[in-house]
């Protein structure tokens, strides 16, 4: 009598690509064909004459503008007054907070004064802010 031929191993879920590497082999792609760019690069152009002119003249006017600005900055915004009202701490901010949610628990809202100007806002929760 014959024997019958062994069982046949079942076909692999997946291929192996183990071989390849921990991923396997990325897909070959060729370069991309190099094209000539219709600008010349950053160097050629800050070499030209006309340009560092321009480079020149945007820098001398920004400066002009900034010290325009730092000259007549005071005269429409007044940085000192500004300055009072971004004195605060995070117990003023808190505070404040809890004002802002429970308007009905606090109980004494006049604003305190010190020689006829208004305490800081980190030392008084009513200050104007």
């Amino acid at each position: 009598m014959a024997e019958p031929p062994p069982p046949r191993p079942p076909p692999p879920l997946f291929d192996d690509t183990s071989a390849a590497g921990p991923y396997g082999a990325p897909p070959a792609v060729p370069p991309p064909p190099s094209v000539p760019s219709p600008f010349p690069p950053p160097s050629a152009f800050l070499s030209e004459p006309v340009s560092s002119l321009a480079a020149a003249y945007g820098s001398s006017l920004a400066s002009q503008g900034r010290d325009l600005v730092d000259r007549n900055l005071d005269r429409f915004l007044p940085v000192g007054r500004l300055k009072y009202y971004f004195a605060v701490d995070t117990v003023y901010v808190g505070k404040k907070l809890g004002l802002l949610v429970f308007p009905f628990v606090h109980q004494d809202w006049q604003v305190r004064y010190q020689q006829d100007a208004p305490v800081a806002p980190r030392f008084d929760v009513n200050a104007p802010d």
